[in-house]
């Protein structure tokens, strides 16, 4: 049996870094082509030897090298290749704020992240919803356009949750990205992400963690749905 492979592309972050690289390159190239033939006439005019001509032709790159590792530290302290975006209902910032402690990540609050609004229900046991109110329950399990009264239908969370999505997704290119938010707006994420038709529904434990890699067409689910952290 052959193995499939799938072939990954370059993201438009590292096209762009490795652009920027080649450029660098070609001018450090370019430069010296320039300056040393320009050594037979330069050294006898500041008698200079070969070894100093060297020196002074190359005293900007080992500048650079030193004022890179200068600033390494300090530049570390302001990364932006990470961040965190959680619901901005209260127990989701909480559980952020938890998470970022140490780790000096960006927390950006989005009402779009929101748990799924379940209108009469909420504070309510689905078993309890079923018990007060069937009908009405009844009617949503069989189309979840149809919430209990005062709830969000499922079709207006996939729109909120894909329109944060398609935003975000150009910002956060070449970043990791911790998103804390509820199961409702996770599971929609999930079924998009996987071309997953809405009547699969995936389930989510509290405090799990899924771990995806996006990349230009390809999805890497690396994890999903793991509470070993929590549990253990």
């Amino acid at each position: 049996m052959t193995e499939a492979k799938t072939l990954i592309k370059f993201s438009r972050y590292q096209v762009f870094l490795i652009a920027i690289l080649a450029f660098l390159q070609f001018t450090l190239i370019l430069d010296f082509m320039i300056v040393s033939p320009l050594g037979a006439m330069v050294m006898p005019a500041l008698h200079i030897s070969t070894s100093q001509f060297g020196a002074a032709v190359s005293v900007y790159a080992f500048s650079a090298a030193v004022s890179g590792f200068l600033a390494a530290g300090f530049a570390d302290r302001f990364d932006r290749k990470r961040m965190m975006i959680a619901s901005d209902l209260l127990r989701a910032v909480q559980t952020a704020r938890i998470l970022a402690t140490g780790r000096d990540l960006p927390l950006q609050a989005d009402p779009r992240l929101r748990e799924l609004g379940f209108g009469l229900l909420e504070g309510h046991t689905f078993d309890e919803g079923l018990a007060l109110w069937p009908e009405m329950i009844q009617k949503w399990v069989d189309d979840n356009n149809q919430p209990p009264q005062g709830g969000e239908r499922m079709d207006a969370l996939t729109h909120r949750v894909l329109q944060f999505y398609d935003e975000m997704l150009p910002t956060c290119d070449g970043k990791t990205v911790l998103l804390v938010a509820h199961g409702g707006p996770l599971r929609v994420l999930l079924q998009h992400l996987l071309g997953a038709p809405a009547r699969v529904w995936f389930n989510l434990e509290h405090a799990s963690l899924s771990d995806i890699q996006i990349d230009t067409g390809t999805t890497l689910i690396n994890r999903l749905n793991d509470t070993g952290s929590v549990y253990t």
